[in-house]
Protein backbone atom coordinates (compact mmCIF):
# COMPACT_ATOMS: atom_id res chain seq x y z
CA UNK A 1 0.00 0.00 0.00
CA UNK A 2 2.69 2.49 0.98
CA UNK A 3 4.70 1.68 -2.16
CA UNK A 4 1.66 2.26 -4.38
CA UNK A 5 0.68 5.48 -2.58
CA UNK A 6 4.18 6.91 -3.09
CA UNK A 7 4.19 5.78 -6.72
CA UNK A 8 0.75 7.27 -7.40
CA UNK A 9 1.64 10.53 -5.68
CA UNK A 10 4.93 10.81 -7.58
CA UNK A 11 3.29 9.82 -10.87
CA UNK A 12 0.44 12.27 -10.31
CA UNK A 13 2.83 15.17 -9.76
CA UNK A 14 4.88 14.11 -12.77
CA UNK A 15 1.86 13.65 -15.02
CA UNK A 16 0.36 16.98 -14.00
CA UNK A 17 3.61 18.75 -14.89
CA UNK A 18 3.87 16.77 -18.12
CA UNK A 19 0.24 17.46 -18.96
CA UNK A 20 0.84 21.16 -18.34
CA UNK A 21 3.78 21.12 -20.76
CA UNK A 22 1.72 19.08 -23.24
CA UNK A 23 -1.11 21.61 -23.17
CA UNK A 24 1.40 24.44 -23.45
CA UNK A 25 2.92 22.79 -26.53
CA UNK A 26 -0.59 22.46 -27.99
CA UNK A 27 -1.29 26.15 -27.37
CA UNK A 28 2.08 27.20 -28.83
CA UNK A 29 1.54 25.07 -31.94
CA UNK A 30 -2.09 26.17 -32.40
CA UNK A 31 -1.24 29.86 -32.10
CA UNK A 32 1.97 29.57 -34.11
CA UNK A 33 0.58 27.47 -36.97
CA UNK A 34 -3.08 28.55 -37.11
CA UNK A 35 -5.99 26.18 -37.71
CA UNK A 36 -4.78 24.97 -41.14
CA UNK A 37 -1.11 24.56 -40.21
CA UNK A 38 -2.05 22.84 -36.95
CA UNK A 39 -4.30 20.53 -38.96
CA UNK A 40 -1.38 19.56 -41.24
CA UNK A 41 0.83 18.96 -38.21
CA UNK A 42 -1.95 16.91 -36.57
CA UNK A 43 -2.32 14.70 -39.65
CA UNK A 44 1.45 14.19 -39.85
CA UNK A 45 1.64 13.25 -36.17
CA UNK A 46 -1.26 10.80 -36.58
CA UNK A 47 0.55 9.05 -39.44
CA UNK A 48 3.83 8.99 -37.48
CA UNK A 49 1.98 7.55 -34.47
CA UNK A 50 0.66 4.73 -36.64
CA UNK A 51 4.16 4.07 -38.03
CA UNK A 52 5.48 3.85 -34.47
CA UNK A 53 3.33 0.78 -33.75
CA UNK A 54 5.40 -1.79 -35.70
CA UNK A 55 8.58 -0.20 -34.31
CA UNK A 56 7.40 -0.51 -30.71
CA UNK A 57 5.93 -3.95 -31.56
CA UNK A 58 4.08 -4.17 -28.23
CA UNK A 59 7.48 -4.03 -26.49
CA UNK A 60 6.80 -1.55 -23.63
CA UNK A 61 4.07 -3.73 -22.07
CA UNK A 62 6.08 -6.92 -22.61
CA UNK A 63 9.20 -5.34 -21.10
CA UNK A 64 7.31 -4.16 -18.00
CA UNK A 65 5.86 -7.64 -17.51
CA UNK A 66 9.08 -9.56 -18.09
CA UNK A 67 11.25 -7.17 -16.08
CA UNK A 68 8.91 -7.20 -13.08
CA UNK A 69 8.44 -10.99 -13.18
CA UNK A 70 12.15 -11.82 -13.62
CA UNK A 71 13.27 -9.23 -11.06
CA UNK A 72 10.92 -10.96 -8.58
CA UNK A 73 12.59 -14.28 -9.44
CA UNK A 74 16.09 -12.66 -9.34
CA UNK A 75 16.69 -13.84 -12.92
CA UNK A 76 18.82 -10.89 -14.04
CA UNK A 77 20.03 -12.65 -17.18
CA UNK A 78 16.54 -12.50 -18.64
CA UNK A 79 16.13 -8.87 -17.57
CA UNK A 80 19.23 -7.94 -19.57
CA UNK A 81 18.08 -10.26 -22.35
CA UNK A 82 14.72 -8.55 -22.81
CA UNK A 83 16.47 -5.15 -22.92
CA UNK A 84 18.91 -6.26 -25.63
CA UNK A 85 16.28 -8.13 -27.64
CA UNK A 86 13.77 -5.26 -27.59
CA UNK A 87 16.44 -2.78 -28.71
CA UNK A 88 17.30 -4.96 -31.70
CA UNK A 89 13.64 -5.43 -32.66
CA UNK A 90 12.97 -1.67 -32.47
CA UNK A 91 15.89 -0.71 -34.71
CA UNK A 92 15.22 -3.38 -37.36
CA UNK A 93 11.50 -2.49 -37.43
CA UNK A 94 12.30 1.20 -37.83
CA UNK A 95 14.59 0.56 -40.79
CA UNK A 96 11.83 -1.40 -42.54
CA UNK A 97 9.10 1.12 -41.73
CA UNK A 98 11.24 4.11 -42.77
CA UNK A 99 12.20 2.50 -46.08
CA UNK A 100 8.57 1.85 -46.93
CA UNK A 101 7.58 5.36 -45.80
CA UNK A 102 10.20 7.10 -47.94
CA UNK A 103 9.24 4.95 -50.93
CA UNK A 104 5.53 5.75 -50.58
CA UNK A 105 6.24 9.47 -50.24
CA UNK A 106 8.53 9.41 -53.27
CA UNK A 107 5.81 7.78 -55.37
CA UNK A 108 2.81 9.76 -54.13
CA UNK A 109 4.30 13.09 -53.00
CA UNK A 110 2.15 15.03 -55.48
CA UNK A 111 -1.02 13.68 -53.84
CA UNK A 112 0.13 14.43 -50.29
CA UNK A 113 1.15 18.07 -50.60
CA UNK A 114 4.62 19.54 -49.92
CA UNK A 115 3.97 20.73 -46.35
CA UNK A 116 2.62 17.37 -45.18
CA UNK A 117 5.30 15.42 -47.07
CA UNK A 118 8.20 17.38 -45.50
CA UNK A 119 6.64 17.08 -42.05
CA UNK A 120 6.29 13.30 -42.50
CA UNK A 121 9.89 12.88 -43.70
CA UNK A 122 11.10 14.83 -40.68
CA UNK A 123 8.88 12.81 -38.35
CA UNK A 124 10.41 9.49 -39.47
CA UNK A 125 13.49 10.35 -37.40
CA UNK A 126 11.32 10.55 -34.28
CA UNK A 127 10.11 6.94 -34.49
CA UNK A 128 13.19 5.03 -33.18
CA UNK A 129 13.95 7.69 -30.56
CA UNK A 130 10.49 7.36 -29.02
CA UNK A 131 10.45 3.56 -29.27
CA UNK A 132 13.85 3.09 -27.59
CA UNK A 133 12.98 5.66 -24.93
CA UNK A 134 9.73 3.89 -24.08
CA UNK A 135 11.51 0.54 -23.73
CA UNK A 136 13.99 2.01 -21.26
CA UNK A 137 11.18 3.63 -19.32
CA UNK A 138 9.38 0.27 -19.25
CA UNK A 139 12.46 -1.44 -17.76
CA UNK A 140 12.64 1.22 -15.06
CA UNK A 141 8.96 0.72 -14.19
CA UNK A 142 9.45 -3.03 -14.12
CA UNK A 143 12.29 -2.50 -11.61
CA UNK A 144 9.80 -0.56 -9.40
CA UNK A 145 11.26 2.84 -10.38
CA UNK A 146 7.78 3.86 -11.48
CA UNK A 147 8.28 7.63 -11.33
CA UNK A 148 11.77 7.63 -12.88
CA UNK A 149 10.49 5.43 -15.68
CA UNK A 150 8.01 8.12 -16.71
CA UNK A 151 10.22 11.22 -16.41
CA UNK A 152 11.78 11.17 -19.91
CA UNK A 153 8.58 10.49 -21.90
CA UNK A 154 5.99 12.25 -19.74
CA UNK A 155 7.92 15.31 -18.55
CA UNK A 156 11.12 15.94 -20.49
CA UNK A 157 9.83 15.37 -24.00
CA UNK A 158 7.01 17.96 -23.90
CA UNK A 159 9.06 20.25 -21.65
CA UNK A 160 11.99 20.43 -24.07
CA UNK A 161 9.65 20.83 -27.05
CA UNK A 162 7.89 23.73 -25.31
CA UNK A 163 11.23 25.40 -24.55
CA UNK A 164 12.34 25.02 -28.18
CA UNK A 165 9.04 26.49 -29.43
CA UNK A 166 9.52 29.41 -27.04
CA UNK A 167 13.02 29.95 -28.42
CA UNK A 168 11.66 29.97 -32.00
CA UNK A 169 9.09 32.60 -31.03
CA UNK A 170 11.70 34.72 -29.21
CA UNK A 171 13.89 34.71 -32.35
CA UNK A 172 10.84 35.54 -34.52
CA UNK A 173 11.38 32.41 -36.64
CA UNK A 174 8.14 31.57 -38.52
CA UNK A 175 6.74 28.23 -37.41
CA UNK A 176 5.89 25.61 -40.06
CA UNK A 177 4.57 22.05 -39.63
CA UNK A 178 7.99 20.64 -40.65
CA UNK A 179 9.87 22.85 -38.18
CA UNK A 180 7.42 21.93 -35.41
CA UNK A 181 8.03 18.25 -36.20
CA UNK A 182 11.80 18.80 -36.15
CA UNK A 183 11.58 20.29 -32.67
CA UNK A 184 9.64 17.19 -31.62
CA UNK A 185 12.46 15.00 -32.96
CA UNK A 186 15.04 16.96 -30.95
CA UNK A 187 13.02 16.65 -27.74
CA UNK A 188 12.57 12.89 -28.27
CA UNK A 189 16.35 12.49 -28.68
CA UNK A 190 17.02 14.34 -25.45
CA UNK A 191 14.45 12.20 -23.60
CA UNK A 192 16.10 9.00 -24.88
CA UNK A 193 19.53 10.07 -23.60
CA UNK A 194 18.13 10.80 -20.14
CA UNK A 195 16.21 7.48 -20.08
CA UNK A 196 19.41 5.57 -20.92
CA UNK A 197 21.33 7.31 -18.13
CA UNK A 198 18.57 6.64 -15.58
CA UNK A 199 18.44 2.95 -16.52
CA UNK A 200 22.22 2.61 -16.27
CA UNK A 201 22.06 3.87 -12.69
CA UNK A 202 18.97 1.84 -11.74
CA UNK A 203 20.17 -1.63 -12.82
CA UNK A 204 21.53 -3.56 -9.80
CA UNK A 205 25.27 -4.23 -9.85
CA UNK A 206 24.64 -7.97 -9.94
CA UNK A 207 22.67 -7.56 -13.18
CA UNK A 208 25.53 -5.95 -15.07
CA UNK A 209 27.85 -8.94 -15.19
CA UNK A 210 25.43 -11.84 -15.67
CA UNK A 211 25.09 -13.75 -18.92
CA UNK A 212 22.30 -12.45 -21.15
CA UNK A 213 19.41 -14.89 -21.57
CA UNK A 214 17.11 -14.39 -24.55
CA UNK A 215 13.78 -16.17 -24.90
CA UNK A 216 13.03 -14.79 -28.35
CA UNK A 217 10.31 -17.25 -29.39
CA UNK A 218 8.28 -16.77 -26.23
CA UNK A 219 8.66 -12.99 -26.25
CA UNK A 220 7.81 -12.82 -29.94
CA UNK A 221 4.63 -14.85 -29.45
CA UNK A 222 3.55 -12.45 -26.67
CA UNK A 223 4.56 -9.35 -28.63
CA UNK A 224 2.48 -10.14 -31.71
CA UNK A 225 -0.95 -9.91 -30.00
CA UNK A 226 0.26 -6.97 -27.88
CA UNK A 227 1.49 -5.18 -31.00
CA UNK A 228 -1.78 -5.85 -32.78
CA UNK A 229 -3.71 -4.54 -29.79
CA UNK A 230 -1.51 -1.45 -29.63
CA UNK A 231 -1.91 -0.92 -33.38
CA UNK A 232 -5.68 -1.03 -33.03
CA UNK A 233 -5.59 1.29 -30.00
CA UNK A 234 -3.44 3.85 -31.83
CA UNK A 235 -5.55 3.51 -34.96
CA UNK A 236 -8.68 4.11 -32.90
CA UNK A 237 -7.05 7.23 -31.46
CA UNK A 238 -5.96 8.66 -34.82
CA UNK A 239 -8.47 7.24 -37.29
CA UNK A 240 -10.93 10.05 -36.63
CA UNK A 241 -8.29 12.68 -37.37
CA UNK A 242 -7.17 10.95 -40.56
CA UNK A 243 -10.76 10.52 -41.80
CA UNK A 244 -11.49 14.16 -40.99
CA UNK A 245 -8.54 15.14 -43.18
CA UNK A 246 -9.87 13.01 -46.03
CA UNK A 247 -13.60 13.80 -45.73
CA UNK A 248 -13.81 17.24 -44.08
CA UNK A 249 -11.54 20.31 -44.03
CA UNK A 250 -8.00 20.64 -42.68
CA UNK A 251 -9.20 23.27 -40.19
CA UNK A 252 -11.65 20.75 -38.73
CA UNK A 253 -8.64 18.51 -38.04
CA UNK A 254 -7.07 21.38 -36.08
CA UNK A 255 -10.29 21.87 -34.09
CA UNK A 256 -10.50 18.14 -33.37
CA UNK A 257 -6.84 18.05 -32.31
CA UNK A 258 -7.43 20.85 -29.79
CA UNK A 259 -10.34 18.90 -28.29
CA UNK A 260 -8.18 15.77 -28.15
CA UNK A 261 -5.30 17.62 -26.47
CA UNK A 262 -7.56 19.05 -23.76
CA UNK A 263 -9.40 15.77 -23.14
CA UNK A 264 -6.07 14.27 -22.03
CA UNK A 265 -6.65 16.12 -18.74
CA UNK A 266 -9.71 13.96 -17.98
CA UNK A 267 -7.84 10.76 -18.87
CA UNK A 268 -4.99 11.65 -16.50
CA UNK A 269 -6.10 9.53 -13.49
CA UNK A 270 -6.50 6.47 -15.73
CA UNK A 271 -3.05 6.97 -17.32
CA UNK A 272 -1.38 7.46 -13.93
CA UNK A 273 -2.92 4.41 -12.29
CA UNK A 274 -2.30 2.09 -15.23
CA UNK A 275 1.40 3.03 -15.33
CA UNK A 276 1.69 2.51 -11.57
CA UNK A 277 -0.22 -0.75 -11.13
CA UNK A 278 1.07 -2.65 -14.21
CA UNK A 279 4.33 -3.91 -12.63
CA UNK A 280 2.52 -4.65 -9.34
CA UNK A 281 -0.08 -6.75 -11.19
CA UNK A 282 2.70 -8.81 -12.79
CA UNK A 283 4.58 -9.27 -9.48
CA UNK A 284 1.45 -10.22 -7.47
CA UNK A 285 0.31 -12.63 -10.18
CA UNK A 286 3.71 -14.36 -10.33
CA UNK A 287 3.81 -14.67 -6.52
CA UNK A 288 0.24 -16.03 -6.42
CA UNK A 289 -1.10 -13.32 -4.08
CA UNK A 290 -4.65 -13.11 -5.44
CA UNK A 291 -6.09 -11.34 -2.37
CA UNK A 292 -3.85 -8.29 -2.67
CA UNK A 293 -4.23 -8.38 -6.46
CA UNK A 294 -8.03 -8.12 -6.13
CA UNK A 295 -7.74 -5.22 -3.69
CA UNK A 296 -5.35 -3.44 -6.04
CA UNK A 297 -7.77 -3.79 -8.97
CA UNK A 298 -10.81 -2.66 -6.96
CA UNK A 299 -9.29 0.49 -5.51
CA UNK A 300 -7.57 1.50 -8.74
CA UNK A 301 -10.89 1.27 -10.61
CA UNK A 302 -12.65 3.43 -8.01
CA UNK A 303 -9.84 6.01 -8.16
CA UNK A 304 -9.89 6.11 -11.98
CA UNK A 305 -13.62 6.74 -12.21
CA UNK A 306 -13.73 9.32 -9.40
CA UNK A 307 -10.78 11.23 -10.83
CA UNK A 308 -12.20 11.30 -14.37
CA UNK A 309 -15.57 12.56 -13.16
CA UNK A 310 -14.00 15.31 -11.07
CA UNK A 311 -11.70 16.56 -13.84
CA UNK A 312 -14.43 16.51 -16.50
CA UNK A 313 -16.76 18.90 -14.63
CA UNK A 314 -15.07 22.20 -15.66
CA UNK A 315 -15.26 21.22 -19.33
CA UNK A 316 -18.88 20.11 -19.13
CA UNK A 317 -19.74 23.47 -17.55
CA UNK A 318 -17.46 25.99 -19.34
CA UNK A 319 -15.76 24.41 -22.38
CA UNK A 320 -16.35 27.35 -24.84
CA UNK A 321 -15.00 29.94 -22.41
CA UNK A 322 -11.93 27.88 -21.48
CA UNK A 323 -11.04 27.05 -25.10
CA UNK A 324 -11.43 30.66 -26.24
CA UNK A 325 -9.30 31.86 -23.31
CA UNK A 326 -6.43 29.42 -23.96
CA UNK A 327 -6.43 28.67 -27.70
CA UNK A 328 -8.19 31.70 -29.20
CA UNK A 329 -11.37 32.35 -31.20
CA UNK A 330 -10.39 30.06 -34.09
CA UNK A 331 -10.90 26.97 -31.92
CA UNK A 332 -14.16 27.70 -30.03
CA UNK A 333 -15.94 25.07 -32.15
CA UNK A 334 -13.89 22.44 -30.28
CA UNK A 335 -16.19 22.81 -27.23
CA UNK A 336 -18.79 20.20 -28.24
CA UNK A 337 -16.24 17.59 -29.40
CA UNK A 338 -14.38 18.16 -26.12
CA UNK A 339 -17.48 17.47 -24.03
CA UNK A 340 -18.14 14.26 -25.95
CA UNK A 341 -14.53 13.12 -25.42
CA UNK A 342 -14.80 13.87 -21.71
CA UNK A 343 -17.85 11.61 -21.47
CA UNK A 344 -15.86 8.92 -23.30
CA UNK A 345 -12.94 9.27 -20.90
CA UNK A 346 -15.26 8.79 -17.92
CA UNK A 347 -16.75 5.65 -19.48
CA UNK A 348 -13.26 4.31 -20.18
CA UNK A 349 -12.28 4.88 -16.54
CA UNK A 350 -15.21 2.73 -15.34
CA UNK A 351 -13.59 -0.28 -17.06
CA UNK A 352 -10.66 0.00 -14.63
CA UNK A 353 -7.44 -1.87 -15.39
CA UNK A 354 -9.08 -4.77 -17.25
CA UNK A 355 -6.87 -4.56 -20.33
CA UNK A 356 -3.68 -4.08 -18.29
CA UNK A 357 -4.59 -7.04 -16.07
CA UNK A 358 -5.01 -9.30 -19.09
CA UNK A 359 -1.74 -8.14 -20.67
CA UNK A 360 0.24 -8.54 -17.46
CA UNK A 361 -1.07 -12.08 -16.84
CA UNK A 362 -0.46 -13.61 -20.27
CA UNK A 363 -3.98 -13.13 -21.65
CA UNK A 364 -3.08 -10.55 -24.27
CA UNK A 365 -5.06 -12.36 -26.99
CA UNK A 366 -8.32 -11.48 -25.23
CA UNK A 367 -7.36 -7.80 -25.36
CA UNK A 368 -6.61 -8.13 -29.08
CA UNK A 369 -10.05 -9.60 -29.72
CA UNK A 370 -11.85 -6.81 -27.85
CA UNK A 371 -9.76 -4.15 -29.61
CA UNK A 372 -10.58 -5.65 -33.01
CA UNK A 373 -14.31 -5.52 -32.30
CA UNK A 374 -14.04 -1.89 -31.19
CA UNK A 375 -12.02 -0.91 -34.25
CA UNK A 376 -14.47 -2.54 -36.66
CA UNK A 377 -17.33 -0.65 -35.02
CA UNK A 378 -15.39 2.61 -35.32
CA UNK A 379 -14.58 2.09 -39.00
CA UNK A 380 -18.27 1.55 -39.75
CA UNK A 381 -19.69 4.57 -37.90
CA UNK A 382 -16.94 7.20 -38.37
CA UNK A 383 -17.52 8.13 -42.03
CA UNK A 384 -21.27 8.45 -41.48
CA UNK A 385 -20.90 10.72 -38.45
CA UNK A 386 -18.08 12.83 -39.94
CA UNK A 387 -20.06 13.50 -43.13
CA UNK A 388 -23.06 14.48 -41.03
CA UNK A 389 -21.47 16.40 -38.13
CA UNK A 390 -17.76 17.05 -38.92
CA UNK A 391 -15.45 17.23 -35.90
CA UNK A 392 -18.36 16.67 -33.51
CA UNK A 393 -19.24 13.45 -35.36
CA UNK A 394 -15.62 12.33 -35.14
CA UNK A 395 -15.67 12.88 -31.38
Amino acid sequence: GSILIKAVAGSAGLRILGMGFGLLVGVQLARGLGAEGYGIYGMAMSIIALLMVPTEFGLPQLVVRETAANATRKNWGKVRGVIAWSRKVSVVSWLLVSSVGVLVLAIGAQHVGPDLAIALLTGLAMIPLVALGKVRGAVLRGLSHVVKGQVPEVLLRPGIQSALLLAMAAMAIPLTPALAMGLGVASAGFALIVAALLLRRALPTVARDVKIEVDASSWRSSCVPMAMTEAMRVLQGHLAMLMLGLIATVSSVGIFKVATAVSVVVALPTAILISVVAPSISSLFVSGDRVRLQKLLTWSSIAMTSGALLLSLPFFLSAPFLIKLVFGNDFVDAATPLRIMCAGAVLTATAGTAGTLLNMTGNERQVRRASMEALISLVVILPILIIQFGATGAA
